[in-house]
């Protein structure tokens, strides 16, 4: 077994010069592997167990670069709340861009340098200055505009080209309604706040579920350059009923029993909602 990352700074896959850092919390396992590209795929690299925090972690995993396919296996180490009987095949719980929604999509290794090269600074406006647009991703562009959508979705690229029209109403903001991973890409509601992923980019948003990240940034770089900030709809006091990552995330079952209770770490006492 692997002795765990000495840098404990950063949660998900973290990709550095000398390899692909990898950290996920899963108090309840006896073992943690993370695999590439394929379940199938073999070897599995272990991640170490960091002492008293339920984080499993590891330096320098070789052979790793961006746009990287990965995903975890976790096997439950027993007792009450726990299930041994199988390995818990489960995406990253921060991978902040995945292929899908469904339940067995990968996360990708993201490349850190698009948060950092050639941005331009930009002052978000003060707070009682605020002039916010909210507007939906998904259902912003394709209708009567002249821009052609595919399968009745626009994406963040597509918003770019409405950036003018809503600062010439006079808007310094838009406020985009949720757009971590849903079940949009097959066939979820469409709103946003039934998450199956609460930090990758919605794939469906994206020319390819690879660029979601890069073409969100994109998105953001190009409001910024006509005056508008950039605010997110966030959610994360409900999830997704279908392809949820995170319940029973490492095979823990702790909760209310027979009351739809029973997620496990991140959703102890959590109760049914309309929205997930």
């Amino acid at each position: 077994m692997r002795v765990p990352a000495p840098l404990n700074d950063g949660m998900g896959s973290l990709l550095e010069p000398t390899g692909c850092r990898f950290r996920v919390w899963a108090p309840n396992a006896s073992r943690v592997q993370v695999v590439l590209d394929s379940i199938a795929n073999a070897p599995a690299f272990d991640l170490g167990p960091e002492p008293g925090t339920g984080n499993w972690s590891a330096d320098q995993v070789p052979r790793i670069g961006a746009g990287r396919k990965y995903r975890y296996i976790i096997t439950n180490e027993g007792g009450p709340n726990n299930n041994n009987s199988q390995p818990w095949y489960r995406t990253d719980a921060r991978a902040q861009q995945v292929e899908s929604s469904e339940s067995t999509s990968m996360g990708y290794v993201i490349d850190p340098s698009i948060f950092t090269t050639s941005r331009q600074p930009f002052t978000t406006p003060a707070f009682q200055d605020f002039l916010i647009y909210q507007l939906h991703v998904g259902s912003y562009a394709g209708l009567n505009d002249g821009i052609a959508v595919t399968n009745d979705t626009a994406i963040f690229v597509d918003v770019i080209t409405k950036l003018d029209y809503i600062r010439g109403l006079g808007f310094n903001a838009i406020e985009l309604l949720p757009i971590t991973d849903f079940l949009c890409d097959v066939g979820g509601a469409g709103e946003g706040y039934g998450p199956s992923d609460l930090f990758a980019s919605e794939d469906a948003y994206a020319t390819s579920p690879e660029r979601a990240v890069s073409e969100l940034i994109r998105l953001i770089d190009a409001a910024h350059s006509k005056g508008l900030a950039v605010i997110l709809d966030m959610v994360y006091n409900h999830a997704a009923i279908q392809n949820n990552r995170y319940w029973r995330y490492d095979g823990n079952s702790a909760g209310d029993p027979g009351q739809g209770q029973d997620g496990g770490i991140y959703f102890v006492d959590g109760h049914p909602t309309p929205w997930g």
